[in-house]
């Protein structure tokens, strides 16, 4: 049998394979799914190869012919197979950048793709590893019995949600408060939403003894502002005169790329998606500031993102922590329901 092998993304062909392997997972790969649509560098492909000839063995990624991947992939193997017959299978895709992220796909993956992978991240640093439990499950062992294993600081378990229900949907976004409005949020709305996402990283995201990192996270808010859909609800009793009035839930089925008005000073809640991949959206960043809570912000939020990816043929899914039962009560107004499967985080140092 030959072995597996790491190949990392170079050639239009490799991304395409490894579309072509994710796309049937897009639901629990979405945000894996996007960073291959744009071709980004850390998409790495879990291949096995077919038993070959002498004549066509696997060769590093060096030379005039491959010239980009010299400068990225460099130290990894790669197929110079030449026809479809001899191509290898591919058995896993995730994407890696050391000190960040790893977030795999391995569905089906056989013991020496599982194999090639902890090889491949043994003496890397490695931040947190996001991904279906069932999978990562199978990588634990292997990254424990590592010459130079990862050392986990913390695991986070959580539900894997999917919308199904948009009757639920249209209940929840019509239970928003009469004294509150939704609208869309663009870049102009970052210094208002800026204090409502500093409370979500630290109440949601930061490890135990964590401190928040306020300029990252400006950068990383400004950046959702610009390339994801992010809504919010505010209350116009606080609204300043000269602040147009704010839409109602209808018109923000106005065409993409559209914009709301500017938000007054009373932003009481704010969600959006953090991937749009090809035919699903994953949401996150969901919060609503404490004094606010239970009066079904959030659970309208998201039943409104749902309802509009579904009018355009999108699904929508997120993962809720499994301590957090208020959001997942949320997240089941607006028509979320469990998908059976569990999303688990690991952070390491």
């Amino acid at each position: 049998m030959a072995e597996s092998r790491i190949v990392q993304a170079v050639q239009k062909e490799d991304f395409l394979r490894a579309l072509a392997f994710v796309l049937p997972h897009e639901k629990t790969s979405c945000a894996l799914t996007r960073k291959i649509l744009d071709r980004e560098e850390g998409v790495y492909l879990i291949e096995r190869g077919r038993d070959r000839g002498a004549g066509s063995e696997w060769e590093r990624t060096r030379g005039p012919d491959s010239a980009r991947g010299s400068d990225r992939g460099r130290d990894y193997d790669r197929s110079r197979a030449g026809g479809a017959s001899s191509r290898p299978v591919v058995d896993g895709v995730f994407f890696f950048v050391e000190d960040d992220i790893l977030l795999p796909c391995l569905a089906g993956i056989r013991s020496g793709g599982l194999k090639a992978l902890a090889a491949f991240l043994d003496g890397k640093k490695l931040f947190c590893i996001s991904g279906l439990e069932e999978e990562l499950r199978k990588l634990r062992p292997l990254l424990a019995d590592l010459p130079h294993p990862p050392r986990l600081r913390e695991r986070r378990d959580y539900f894997f949600l999917e919308h199904t229900d948009r009757a639920a949907a249209g209940q929840a976004i019509a239970a928003l408060p009469a004294d509150c409005r939704m609208q869309m949020a663009g870049p102009a709305d970052e210094a208002a939403l800026l204090p409502l996402h500093y409370a979500y990283v630290r109440e949601e995201v930061l490890l135990p003894g964590g401190t928040l990192n306020e300029g990252f996270e400006r950068r990383q808010l400004h950046e959702a502002l610009e390339k994801q859909v992010v809504v919010m609800a505010v209350c116009p009793a606080v609204r300043d005169a000269a602040t147009p009035s704010a839409p109602d839930a209808a018109a923000l089925s106005a065409p993409d790329g559209a914009e709301g008005p500017r938000p007054p000073a009373g932003v009481l809640a704010k969600a959006g998606t953090n991937a749009i991949a090809s035919k699903v959206m994953q949401l996150g960043g969901v919060y609503t500031i404490a004094g606010e809570r239970g009066r079904g912000l959030a659970a309208a939020l998201t039943a409104f993102l749902a309802e509009s990816a579904a009018r355009k043929g999108f699904a929508t899914v997120l993962f809720v922590h499994k301590k957090n039962p208020a959001a997942i009560a949320a997240y089941r107004r607006a028509g979320f329901t469990d998908s059976g499967r569990a999303y688990t985080i690991e952070y390491y140092s």
